[in-house]
């Protein structure tokens, strides 16, 4: 009964994870209209990630219009390469589910007579001992059975460390931009309001009714395409915090000398120069009162 339970327990396991990407691994037959749920789930999910693959295609070719760095152009390279690869990952299981449900239900097919046999071991543990002698066939059974015990139970606790490294992103991606406020807040008295990912939209995402909105949008992205591998994009957001503040005062500056901008700016002055040189409205605001303070002190 154990035995069965830890081959149960993985794969339970690892067909949730799949089924909130949108990919069926269930043996039984469904009906139509919970096929029709599932299979939208996996373009929705699909969808909902590559609105900001495309967002940061463009923060991309404005980047090298305007002349960054290759160290400020490589810093979005693991989020976008790890976004392609989960997603071409997923699409090739979805594309090939008859397959794969036939590997399950053959695993499970498997592991049935395992556990039929390990069953008819212990029945006859005993008349074997007694005589003294154990079969050929009995000792292979034996050993098969403890290969695939340790292998199930293995696969067991990689599924569990990955889920709970996947439950970590969530609250360490989410809660990234606004911890990296409020270390501004704390250093400097102000800050400015930042998404989790480094993109450009069509709109201004940083007003007072769209910031929340999008930043919900951008943080719900860290639920998978592919479970098992989209959640590592959080190794591109901590260099991006470390790295991408410093520019502000680059493009600011330079921007300044070459148009002559006035000690205050218009509303539409700041847009404009958010714009022109890849920045976020807020980040121009934070940059030119700190400017101005510079240059009043010194």
């Amino acid at each position: 009964m154990n035995y069965q339970k830890t081959f149960d327990d993985p794969l339970k396991l690892t067909k949730l994870a799949l089924l909130l990407s949108g990919i069926n691994v269930i043996d039984k037959n469904i009906s139509k209209a919970a096929r029709l749920a599932i299979d939208s789930l996996f373009f929705f999910n699909l969808a909902w990630l590559y609105m900001d693959v495309i967002a940061e295609f463009f923060w991309l070719l404005d980047g090298l219009r305007i002349g960054k760095s290759f160290d400020e152009l490589s810093i979005i390279a693991p989020c976008t390469t790890i976004c392609l690869l989960s997603s071409a990952k997923s699409t090739a299981l979805y594309c090939k589910g008859n397959i794969l449900k036939a590997t399950v239900k053959k695993f499970k097919e498997i592991n049935e007579d395992n556990v039929e046999l390990a069953n008819l071991d212990d029945d006859n543990k005993d008349n074997n001992e007694s005589v003294g002698t154990k079969t050929k066939d009995y000792v292979n059974r034996v050993k098969d059975r403890d290969i695939i015990k340790k292998s199930v139970k293995t696969l067991h606790n990689v599924i569990l460390i990955m889920k709970c490294s996947s439950v970590v992103v969530v609250l360490v991606f989410c809660s990234l931009p606004l911890l990296s406020m409020a270390y501004d807040v704390h250093n400097y008295g102000e800050t400015v309001k930042k998404l989790p990912f480094l993109v450009k939209y069509f709109f201004n995402p940083f007003t007072e009714m769209m910031w929340p909105l999008v930043g919900k949008q951008s943080g719900s992205h860290v639920f998978p395409v592919d479970s098992l591998q989209y959640n590592n994009k959080l190794v591109s957001d901590l260099p991006q915090c470390l790295q991408y503040h410093g520019t502000v005062y680059k493009y600011i500056t330079r921007y300044i000398i070459v148009n002559g901008i006035p000690p205050v700016l218009t509303s539409s002055e700041v847009y404009t120069l958010s714009l022109s040189a890849g920045l976020t409205v807020g980040e121009v605001e934070l940059a030119e009162r700190r400017l101005h303070k510079y240059i009043r002190e010194t």
